[in-house]
């Protein structure tokens, strides 16, 4: 069965239901890192209804380590350059882009990208999916 990606309002979107009444003290200390790395440039208003998200996510620690690896994979390539607010804005962005699009999208971002070099932004999309992996293969293997 084939999908069809259609393009809807972003007001016609709505928030699924709360599914986890409460998150673990450990979860909620990560969420807590994560939007001290990248709060500024995610959209979200604050803490709290950025936990809130995750409250609303069928599987919250999935959605912890894929974030956890964009603040990681953020946070080790910001420090070591001196960057723009717009370049940190377009890391941020690349990183989502590297967690949620199809490679083509992906290559037409890089291309497009005025304040990192497209070559950066492959790395910095590398250098999340290595986090991500280790992240995950901790989780897995600690259990």
């Amino acid at each position: 069965m084939s999908q069809t990606l259609r393009k809807v309002p972003i007001k016609s979107l709505k928030q699924g239901p709360i599914r986890h009444q409460t998150l673990s003290k450990a979860l909620l200390t990560r969420i807590q890192q994560i939007y001290s790395a990248i709060g500024p440039y995610c959209g979200c208003p604050d803490l709290e209804t950025w936990a809130d998200g995750f409250r609303r996510d069928t599987h919250p620690e999935n959605e912890v380590d894929l974030w956890e690896s964009t603040s990681r994979a953020f946070t080790q390539f910001t420090q070591i350059r001196s960057l723009s607010p717009q370049a940190y804005r377009e890391v941020f962005k690349t990183l989502v882009m590297g967690m949620t699009c199809d490679a083509e999208t992906i290559m037409k971002h890089l291309l497009s990208l005025n304040h990192i070099s497209p070559h950066e932004a492959r790395d910095l999309i590398r250098i999340q999916a290595r986090i991500y992996d280790e992240i995950r293969w901790d989780r897995l293997t600690a259990n």
